[in-house]
C-alpha cells in the first residue's frame, strides 16, 4: 500500500478516485488520526455508496467516538447492501453488546456464524454474552470451538474457567487456569484465580506461590496484597502477614479489609494498642461499619474497659440491627456486669436472629 504523502498525490490529480481515500483512511486509522480517517471514509461513500467495508470501517470509528446510532446505521447500510457478509454482523454484536442489548447482540453472532464466519473471537465474543445470559451449557460450547479455532486463545480456558467455578467443577477450573498461564506465563488473572482456587482447597503453599507471582506482575494490586496476607495468616506467619496487610494499606488507606484483618493479627501478637488504633481508623472511615466496632468491643472488653465495650456494641447494633454477633456480646458483658434483664433481652434478641447461638452463655 502507498503511504500517505503517495497517497495525497494521487488524490490531488485524481480526487474522484475512491480507492485512495478507502487506503488513505486505513492508513490514518493506523496512524490515530480518527477524524481525518472518519472524513476519507464519508469521502468513500460519497464516491461510492455500495462500499460494504467503508461503511464497517466508518461504523468502528463511529464506536470509538462513542456515536452508537451512527455506528448502527453503518452497519445496517453495509448488511442492506451484502446480507451474506459476516463482517458487519459482527461488528454490530461487538456494539449491542456493549450497549447491554445482548438479544440483538446474540442474534448478530448467530448470523455471523450462520454465515462461516469462523474466527474463533465470534465464538469467544458470542461465549461471553451467553454468560452474562447465565446460559453455561451452550458458553461452554462456544468456548469449546474457540480453543478448538485457536488452541492458544489463553482467555478462553480462563473464561472456561471460570464457569467451571460456578459448577463446582474444580480440578478442571485448575486445569485451564494451569494452561493458560502456560500458554501466558504472566497472565494475571490467571495466576490471581488459580491462587484463589489453590487457597479454598487448602493448597496453601502452591497458593502462596500463585499470589507472589501475581504481586511480582502487579506490585499494586491491593487485592493481592490482602489475599496473600490472609494465607500467611492461615500459616502463622503473622509477621510476614502484617507486612502484606501494611502495603496494602499504603496503596489503598481506606481500604477496610487490610486494616481489619491487620487489626486481627495484631490482637493475635497482643499489640493491643495498635489493633485498637486500625479498628478506630475504620469506623472513623466508615461509621456505618458495624463489624469493626463489634470487634473493638471484644478487644476493649479483654481489655477490661466494660463500659466502652458496650458502647461499641450498641453501635454495631444500630449499625446493623439483625447483628446476632452483637447482641450476644452485649448480653455477655451485660450478665458480667450483674445487669442480667438487659443480658436476657439481648441473648434472647441474637438467638432469635441466629439460633446457633443457642447455648453460647446461660442467662
Amino acid at each position: 500500500m502507498p503511504n500517505i504523502e503517495e497517497l495525497n498525490e494521487v488524490i490531488a490529480t485524481r480526487p474522484d478516485y475512491a480507492d485512495a481515500y478507502f487506503n488513505r483512511a486505513v492508513l490514518y486509522t493506523q496512524e490515530r488520526r480518527y477524524e481525518e480517517a472518519l472524513a476519507d471514509y464519508a469521502k468513500v461513500i460519497e464516491l461510492n455508496p455500495t462500499d460494504t467495508g467503508a461503511y464497517n470501517n466508518r461504523g468502528n470509528l463511529y464506536i470509538f467516538f462513542n456515536r452508537a446510532e451512527e455506528a448502527i446505521s453503518d452497519f445496517n447500510a453495509a448488511i442492506a447492501l451484502n446480507e451474506v457478509d459476516p463482517d458487519a454482523y459482527y461488528n454490530r454484536a461487538i456494539l449491542f453488546t456493549e450497549m447491554g442489548r445482548l438479544d440483538e447482540a446474540l442474534a448478530d453472532y448467530d448470523t455471523a456464524i450462520e454465515k462461516n464466519f469462523q474466527d474463533p473471537a465470534v465464538h469467544f465474543n458470542r461465549a461471553m454474552v451467553l454468560l452474562r445470559q447465565g446460559d453455561w451449557e451452550n458458553a461452554l460450547d462456544d468456548l469449546a470451538t474457540t480453543i478448538k479455532l485457536r488452541p492458544d486463545h489463553a482467555d478462553s480456558y480462563v473464561a472456561r474457567a471460570n464457569v467451571y467455578t460456578d459448577l463446582r467443577k474444580y480440578q478442571e477450573e485448575l486445569d485451564d487456569y494451569s494452561l493458560a498461564i502456560r500458554i501466558r506465563p504472566n497472565f494475571f488473572i490467571a495466576h490471581f484465580n488459580r491462587a484463589n482456587l489453590l487457597y479454598g482447597l487448602g493448597y496453601l503453599e502452591e497458593a502462596l506461590k500463585d499470589y507472589t507471582k501475581v504481586l511480582e506482575i502487579n506490585p499494586k494490586e491491593v487485592n493481592a496484597w490482602v489475599s496473600r496476607g490472609n494465607l500467611l495468616d492461615d500459616l502463622e506467619r503473622y509477621d510476614e502477614a502484617l507486612a502484606d496487610y501494611s502495603q496494602a494499606i499504603e496503596l489503598q488507606p481506606n481500604g477496610a479489609d487490610a486494616r481489619f484483618n491487620r487489626a486481627i493479627v495484631l490482637k493475635k501478637l497482643e499489640r493491643y494498642d495498635e489493633a485498637l488504633e486500625d479498628y478506630s481508623t475504620i469506623v472513623e472511615q466508615n461509621p456505618s461499619e458495624a463489624e469493626a466496632y463489634n470487634n473493638r468491643g471484644n478487644l476493649l472488653c479483654d481489655l477490661g474497659r466494660e463500659e466502652e465495650a458496650l458502647a461499641d456494641y450498641e453501635q454495631a447494633i444500630i449499625n446493623r440491627p439483625d447483628y446476632a454477633e452483637g447482641y450476644i456480646n452485649r448480653a455477655i458483658v451485660l450478665k458480667a456486669l450483674g445487669r442480667i434483664g438487659e443480658a436476657r433481652e439481648d441473648y434472647q434478641r441474637a438467638i432469635s436472629i441466629n439460633p446457633d447461638l443457642r447455648g453460647v452463655m446461660e442467662v
